[in-house]
């Protein structure tokens, strides 16, 4: 009854909304008192994850742009895009230099304040003389009596030109060229997150039909995808590879093994519809906690096979030892051990849901809800479903390599035995301040070569690419922001010359702050007062209106007089530029912030220490930051191990006293630590998840001593079923190594490794308990 619920649940939350989670920036915890750093990186993702860039490229400028268009108007047909071309056409350009011209008197580049601040007419009447002779056409559209100096021209090229650089416009379409060849530009802003498995397949269904309808058209033609999407959808696609690869694998083992074992297929008929209910309960105990469940889960789910098989095992290998059939007394044979051995792997999963990575809580909740049901399904149903049936013994082999390995242990002394245990806790704690960790949060995900060559390809021709490093300008409104800006850009602009950083991309590129458009008026008016004579004659000899000088000085006058200048709000309601929607954040805790995007950093020391220069200028290093946040962890998951093993420890001790106690603990905690060793050894380094792998390799190595130690005179049968079970957890784990997930390859190899030491330490306990008469 309560399963058939959990799948109307599941049912249900299916129905309801998208329940499967593939962004595995979701799985990384949330660093606390990075407040600003969560929210500003929520709006950037925000920002840049919905955008695709498509490269359309050619040897003919035209036949791109031409494609690009069929592309454009193909893909509008679907409704799957908020927009289709977000590059800014020769309209928008027209409207956004109108709103421009109207403050011309207050707009200066760089290079004509530094002109005019030198008085430097010369140079000032040659760039005059050029454009009104030389220049076929001024994009700006100026007319000379609101700028005789010609000025607005080369601000307004300066300024929007920075969206389109080196491109020309074809048809309204940008177009690029790099290495003699051309590449047409298209931006996509999508509808829906590009993490929903099914608004994926969608996108690129669209893009392809729209691929395969252009290429027959236009021969030698190269089409080039960048953006998050395709990262996403390639990582969904080999979770659910891995998941059907690794689960059906694991199950082909387990079904030989137990058709070796028991020499019949009902065994294995029980155990696959244990797992299966185990694996839809887990599945719906994390609807329960969670809103949706990352794909990376129910790859670690496929792990639930190995863990929760083992007391099927113990329950048929009992069975098979059982000359009545007597169900009742193999479960009375097998209850405390696999009830002791659930209690103890409860707890190693709870140590897992106190860590700070939502994904390692999913996997743990995941795994407990399966385990208590496969546990149910042993202690309440096996019992009645197979009241009547018998099993062979299981192999006669196994039986045999193990009375052949406990014999050999059984021929050494009691103080060997002692002697060899101490020697490798020695040993152990010489290797512990070799062990080195690794925290590079970039290892969390192996991301597709040809996906990644695709991003730089693209970067590469527009001429600009992010970092994972930006900075955060604060300030208490927009305009105190943009003075501060000003401060950070102007030294930005330095480690630019000096080969520190690449490029920047501020949105002070397209504001200055009222400040500096005054001080530019008041700039250009004293530079037109101290040159009157001089200028009025040279518009003389260019032929320009009557009292065009006059005109003009008046117009800065009034100006200044009536506080004639724009503010960032102006910008954004009148203008229709995606630059400064992505860079301005808006409001954050009562202030105002926007961003700093770079563009290949090379000192980020040098950057970093750009944030001494004012509390308002904040620099954001999410790669390292998240790295130091896993090195913060791995510690503290270090210490929670510890914990867990301690806390294990005392309910041993009340169960069996303090030697005993100890004696069943030993083979876990060597196996820890003889795995991290090994792995260090092999790798160089180990990371927080094999840390917390070793949470599971106590708790399946707490099963198999508390099975021998609870198993009294049928220590033989717990041990083949032991043998068994670890081959299937081998099994299990050994494929999760092979995953090109880091988290999810660490978890695998160490839990391999440790399963296998412990399963050699165990006839530590066999032995000791022969000897000892446990307390009851």
């Amino acid at each position: 009854m309560v399963f058939f619920v959990f799948v109307g649940f599941t049912a249900y939350k299916i129905q309801n909304g998208r329940v499967i989670e593939t962004n595995i920036l979701s799985l990384l915890p949330e660093e606390n008192g990075k407040a600003l750093m969560h929210h500003t990186d929520a709006i950037l993702a925000q920002k840049m994850e919905k955008t695709v860039s498509i490269l359309i490229g050619h040897d003919s400028a035209q036949l791109a742009a031409n494609a690009a268009r069929s592309i454009k108007e193909i893909l509008q047909k679907t409704a799957l895009f908020a927009k289709s071309d977000l590059s800014l056409d020769q309209g928008t350009i027209s409207e956004n230099i109108a709103f421009y011209r109207e403050y011309n008197h207050a707009l200066l580049s760089p290079w004509q304040i530094d002109t005019l601040k030198r008085n430097d007419l010369a140079t000032i009447r040659a760039n005059l003389i050029a454009k009104t002779y030389g220049m076929s056409m001024d994009i700006s559209g100026s007319d000379i009596t609101d700028d005789p100096l010609l000025l607005f021209a080369d601000y307004i090229t300066h300024t929007l030109g920075q969206n389109l650089k080196d491109a020309q416009l074809l048809d309204n379409i940008p177009v690029f060229s790099k290495s003699g060849k051309h590449y047409a530009l298209l931006q996509l802003q999508l509808t829906e997150s590009p993490f929903s498995l099914g608004y994926q397949d969608k996108v690129i269904n669209a893009l392809d039909a729209a691929q395969n309808d252009i290429e027959p058209q236009t021969t030698d033609i190269e089409i080039i995808r960048s953006g998050f999407l395709f990262h996403a959808n390639n990582g969904a696609k080999t979770a659910k590879k891995e998941s059907s690869l690794m689960g059906g694998l694991s199950l082909l083992g387990v079904f030989l093994l137990m058709i070796w074992a028991f020499k019949s297929i009902k065994p294995f008929i029980a155990v696959a519809l244990s797992i299966l209910g185990g694996a839809v309960t887990g599945f719906a105990t994390c609807l329960l906690f969670f809103d949706n469940v990352h794909i990376l889960t129910l790859v670690f789910g496929t792990s639930l096979i190995g863990i929760s098989v083992d007391y099927a095992l113990h329950f048929f290998t009992a069975q098979g030892a059982e000359t009545n059939r007597n169900t009742s007394k193999v479960i009375s044979h097998i209850f405390p051990g696999i009830t002791l051995g659930l209690i103890t792997s409860l707890i190693g999963f709870l140590a897992l849901c106190t860590t700070p990575f939502l994904g390692l809580q999913q996997m743990a909740v995941f795994c407990m809800g399966g385990l208590i049901f496969v546990y149910g399904c042993v202690v309440l149903i096996y019992p009645v479903t197979f009241q009547n049936s018998s099993f062979k013994q299981p192999g006669l082999l196994i039986d045999k390599l193990a009375r052949l390995y406990i014999g050999w242990w059984s021929n050494r002394s009691y103080l060997t035995i002692q002697k060899v245990t101490i020697f490798l806790f020695i040993v152990c704690l010489l290797a512990l301040p070799f062990l080195k960790g690794k925290d590079d949060v970039r290892a969390l995900q192996n991301l597709s070569p040809s996906l990644v060559q695709n991003d730089v390809k693209v970067a590469d021709v527009l001429g600009s690419s992010f970092s994972p490093q930006y900075f955060i300008v604060k300030g208490a409104n927009d305009e105190d922001m943009l003075e501060h800006l000003m401060v950070l850009t102007s030294h930005l602009e330095d480690l630019k010359q000096g080969g520190a950083l690449g490029d920047y991309r501020a949105i002070n590129s397209y504001i200055p702050p009222q400040t500096l458009q005054r001080d530019n008026a008041a700039l250009l008016e004293d530079f037109m007062q101290e040159n009157q004579n001089a200028l009025q004659k040279l518009f003389s000899e260019l032929s320009f209106p009557e009292k065009t000088y006059e005109t003009y000085i008046s117009t800065i006058r009034e100006a200044l007089q009536n506080n004639k200048f724009f503010s960032l709000e102006d910008l954004r309601q009148s203008t229709d530029n995606p630059e400064i929607d992505l860079l301005y954040g808006g409001d954050f805790d009562g202030e105002k912030i926007t961003f700093v995007t770079l563009s290949k950093p090379q000192n980020l020391s040098k950057l970093s220490a750009l944030q001494n220069i004012s509390p308002n200028i904040v620099f954001i290093d999410k790669v390292s930051s998240l790295s130091q946040l896993l090195n913060h962890y791995r510690f503290t998951a270090t210490l929670q191990a510890i914990c867990a093993y301690g806390l294990i420890f005392l309910l041993l001790v009340f169960r069996y006293g303090l030697k005993l106690g100890g004696i069943l603990i030993t083979p876990s905690i060597l196996a820890a630590f003889i795995t991290l060793s090994l792995i260090t050894l092999t790798q160089g380094s180990y990371s927080l998840f094999h840390i917390i792998a070793l949470f599971l390799v106590m708790g399946i190595g707490m099963d198999y001593g508390l099975f021998i130690a609870e198993s009294k005179k049928r220590t033989n049968s717990a041990l083949i079923a032991i043998i068994l079970s670890a081959l299937t957890t081998i099994l299990s784990f050994g494929l999760l190594s092979g995953s090109n997930t880091s988290a999810l390859h660490d978890f695998g190899v160490t839990i391999t490794i440790g399963i296998i030491i412990t399963v050699i330490l165990l006839p530590l306990i066999t032995i000791t308990f022969k000897l000892e008469k446990p307390r009851k």
